[in-house]
């Protein structure tokens, strides 16, 4: 399956192989693993650690859980995107520069790339309505981290790769 991501304006945001772990009505997890090949806006990446993204078809958020190579936890990373579509080769959501992150390290949270979403409003013709919402959503997921439940918790570090993913929505 490829998960196949895109700026408001039909850019490249990532574009990269994963492996489905969970669908259900609504919502779908994928792994990725580290040394896998990312094609991003940024040009040609190669994968560091471990990836488990959760993708929704009704939040305007999804959110990446992310380790170091060794499956040290690295952080929460939920990235404010419209919802998500899939079929049996692609997931696909548009990225709205917005992420809202929890550093597994120290627990830090913090909104990321608020300067690019003030910009990409701009440059890329944002209508006001989506803006709110986008606003709305990275408060809403700051919120979510805050809980530290579900697939918010600590506990969700523990996850590996052929394990139970349903246990994690909860």
């Amino acid at each position: 399956m490829l998960l196949d991501t895109t700026k408001y304006d039909g850019s490249l945001h990532y574009r990269f192989p994963v492996e489905p772990m969970y669908r259900a009505a609504g919502t779908l997890a994928v792994y990725r693993g580290p040394d896998v090949v990312l094609e991003s806006y940024r040009g040609k990446l190669f994968a560091e650690g471990h990836l488990l993204n959760i993708f929704y078809s009704d939040h305007y958020y999804n959110v990446a859980i992310q380790w170091n190579r060794d499956w040290s936890p690295l952080m929460h990373y939920v990235n404010v995107a419209t919802p998500a579509k899939w079929d049996h080769e692609r997931v696909t959501a548009i990225d709205m520069d917005l992420d809202v992150i929890r550093v597994a390290k120290d627990g830090r949270i913090l909104i990321d790339d608020e300067d690019e979403f003030a910009e990409h409003s701009v440059s890329m013709g944002y209508p006001s309505d989506l803006i709110s919402r986008c606003r709305s959503t990275a408060d809403e997921t700051l919120a979510l981290l805050r809980t530290c439940e579900g697939v918010y918790s600590e506990s969700v570090f523990d996850w590996r790769p052929g394990t139970d993913v349903a246990s994690l929505l909860g």
